[in-house]
């Protein structure tokens, strides 16, 4: 959606004094502001949501082709990158930077995502993070450790009770696969 094509200038100014609109520039002579050629809508209809709601409500603004700043969920900003980090590496928005402004774009598995209810949202999360935190690798688990049984619950969770996550899916099953081989190899 253009930013051009909101009609009133006041809540346009209103955006750009809360700090929605990145890159804008304030021409000192003329006292207008000069908003970048492809700036977004801030996604402004996001209601007051906290939390693990927070990440449905990223997907969802990517999805309608609106642009989120941790201004508008009235969060740090590494707080907010922490959001944006996940959402990217669970395959559910895409990053991508024009006149030097980052926007996001949902995936088609991130369109899926923005339709889950946030009951399904935080206990995707709730089970999601651990493997983010563990960095999905290998190294983080080891054949005779307490994690590889934790890891092992979370991946069979996300690949029996959340089929249409199909990253977390796909990633899951192989790294389950991996580090049952290397069990089976270590004579577990």
């Amino acid at each position: 959606m253009a930013l051009r094509n909101v009609k009133n200038k006041n809540t346009v100014l209103r955006w750009i004094n809360s700090g929605y609109i990145p890159g804008t520039l304030l021409d000192k002579d003329s006292k207008e502001y000069k908003l970048p050629d492809n700036a977004r809508c801030p996604y402004v209809e996001r209601g007051n949501c906290k939390g693990n709601a927070i990440y449905r409500s990223i997907v969802k603004a990517s999805a309608k082709g609106k642009h989120v700043v941790y201004q508008l969920y009235d969060l740090p900003k590494d707080e907010f990158d922490f959001y944006i980090k996940c959402l990217i590496e669970w395959n559910y928005i895409v990053p991508f930077e024009l006149e030097g402004i980052t926007y996001y774009n949902a995936t088609e598995a991130g369109e899926d995502f923005a339709s889950w209810r946030n009951s399904q949202v935080s206990k995707f999360v709730k089970d999601a993070l651990p493997l983010l935190s563990f960095g999905m690798t290998y190294g983080a688990v080891s054949a005779n450790s307490w994690r590889f049984e934790q890891v092992k619950r979370i991946i069979l969770y996300l690949l029996f009770f959340i089929p249409s996550c199909s990253t977390a899916l796909s990633r899951g099953r192989k790294l389950l696969e991996k580090i049952i081989r290397e069990e089976e190899a270590l004579g577990g």
